[in-house]
């Protein structure tokens, strides 16, 4: 299912204690984990993009999920290693209203506020509750999505709409310490140096 993407360019029907993002870095991982590394360690699944710089990857063979997780993504910087993360909910369907994605947004932000505390930006809006999900894929409707601070970097969470505004999900984003440098170096021209490899 495509997904709009919001902010940044761009779980379950009751949330595990343990919850599996509820690490700074989740599912066992570390930022700045380097593609070898992370091959041998066989989290590595199908590349689904690769630019030359970064490799968006399917992982695999994580801790145990969340029973409503449908997959998680990964970028790994050829040189800054792993920095950012994406875990992507199951679709959201048979949910006109919006009463179940709503309930699964509000139940995720209340574990990542008890973690890194109130979000610096929120956004629980809709304009029009008779159809949610096609609300939420126009724009100016409205937008369910937040956003955290961590130590190393940065969490956001949205609650995300089909391009034709039938179902719904939750994505919940993980940013590392150098996600900034991988933004920079993806942007920057080839006759300009690339980002250093961090020691």
């Amino acid at each position: 299912m495509r997904v709009r993407r919001l902010l940044l360019s761009l779980v379950v029907a009751i949330v595990p204690a343990a919850v599996a993002w509820a690490d700074e870095v989740p599912f066992g991982l570390h930022w700045g984990d380097q593609l070898d590394y992370l091959s041998t360690k066989e989290v590595i699944g199908q590349v689904q993009k690769d630019d030359g710089k970064s490799l968006l990857v399917v992982a695999r063979n994580l801790r145990p999920l969340p029973a409503e997780t449908d997959s998680v993504l990964m970028v790994v910087h050829r040189q800054l290693g792993l920095q950012r993360i994406v875990w992507l909910s199951k679709d959201i369907d048979n949910d006109p209203a919006g009463a179940k994605g709503i309930a699964l947004f509000q139940q995720i932000k209340a574990k990542l506020t008890e973690i890194y505390g109130r979000p610096r930006f929120l956004s629980e809006e809709m304009l029009d509750t008779g159809h949610f999900y096609r609300c939420l894929a126009s724009d100016g409707c409205g937008s369910y999505a937040a956003r955290w601070r961590t130590d190393d970097g940065g969490v956001v969470m949205q609650l995300a709409a089909s391009k034709d505004g039938e179902l719904g999900r939750i994505e919940t984003v993980y940013e590392g310490p150098a996600w900034q440098e991988v933004v920079a170096d993806r942007d920057r021209k080839p006759t300009e140096p690339a980002a250093p490899a961090k020691r």
